[in-house]
């Protein structure tokens, strides 16, 4: 058939699952993902506007970022729908 595994589309049920737990964490046990949410990755230090604008995200430094490496760029919501 063809398929392009590339990026996050190669990711599983339980990596989407690690996202939704996280996301349900942060967020005070609440699991309404809206559609357009992408997990973010931590701003740059040159650029600290490219994390969305939610105060949730903006009190980790990059070491203590919730979300894994890997998880980055996952359009959570659009998976959850």
């Amino acid at each position: 058939l063809g398929f392009q595994w590339s990026g996050n589309a190669s990711l599983g049920w339980l990596e989407v699952v690690h996202a939704a737990a996280i996301y349900s964490t942060l967020n005070g046990r609440n699991l309404d993902v809206p559609l357009k949410f992408v997990v973010p990755a931590p701003a740059q230090n040159s650029n600290k506007n490219a994390v969305e604008s939610n105060s949730i995200f903006n009190d980790f430094e990059h070491d203590a970022w919730p979300w894994p490496e890997n998880l980055w760029g996952l359009p959570l919501g659009q998976r959850l729908k």
